[in-house]
């Protein structure tokens, strides 16, 4: 029973872990998804429907980083981060909830963490996207 706790918790921080590493990355995947279900229901194959998804995502992460980049006016870089950072927030959110459900009784409480992981989640995607560009 004990190392059954200790795996747990062992698996718990490493999906926070890798949620924390690939907030960045939800609105492309949203993006993406959105474009491959829009596509699925369009009535194409499965095949077309992954190369669509796969193509609007990899053209949101390269516009988002492009625009990043190539702008110089602080409104509108805060702008596209806040497009990459809300996306990101609400993951956290559902994550911490889904976590939640299983360890906390309270509601209020289950609510309280999900929301302190939404800002934790939005405010780290926030700050990786305003960074500046590491040199090599």
């Amino acid at each position: 029973m004990l190392v059954a706790a200790f795996l747990l918790i062992a698996a718990a921080v490493m999906a926070a872990m890798l949620l924390w590493s690939l907030s960045v990355y939800a609105l492309p995947l949203w993006i993406g998804a959105l474009t491959a279900m829009a596509t699925w229901q369009a009535g194409n194959d499965l095949v077309l429907c992954a190369i669509a998804g796969l193509a609007a995502a990899t053209a949101t992460l390269i516009l988002g980083h492009w625009l990043l980049a190539m702008t110089s006016s602080p409104l509108l870089r805060a702008f596209v981060a806040l497009g990459f950072a809300l996306p990101a927030a609400v993951a956290g959110y559902h994550a911490a909830h889904g976590l939640a459900v299983h360890v906390l009784t309270p509601q209020w409480v289950r609510t309280v963490v999900s929301l302190l992981c939404a800002v934790l989640i939005g405010g780290s995607a926030w700050t990786r996207c305003l960074a500046p560009p590491r040199r090599v």
